[in-house]
């Protein structure tokens, strides 16, 4: 099986039509990539590890409980800001 986020389209007439042609449609697809030298893209998981000191840790926490938020919705909060910032300039 493939994880991609590429869009990969294939029709049939049957359960037997619908495998075939979409194990072909994902062989075409993987080798219109390879002859471009790129990597399917694939979809994001949803979950980001960040390692942190104890000090940091215990400073974010401080952070998104003075800010009546969990931890993760304060860092998710802090990083979507991060990132428009980023990308608008």
């Amino acid at each position: 099986m493939i994880n991609t986020s590429d869009v990969i389209t294939f029709y049939g007439r049957s359960v037997e039509d619908l495998k075939r042609e979409m194990a072909t449609s994902i062989e075409a697809h993987l080798g219109s990539c390879r002859a471009k030298g790129v990597e399917p893209s694939r979809p994001y998981s949803g979950k980001f590890n960040v390692r942190l000191s104890p000090a940091e840790h215990a400073s974010i926490a401080g952070a998104a409980a003075a800010a009546g938020k969990s931890m993760n919705a304060w860092i998710a909060d802090i990083l979507a800001e991060a990132a428009e910032r980023t990308l608008t300039g």
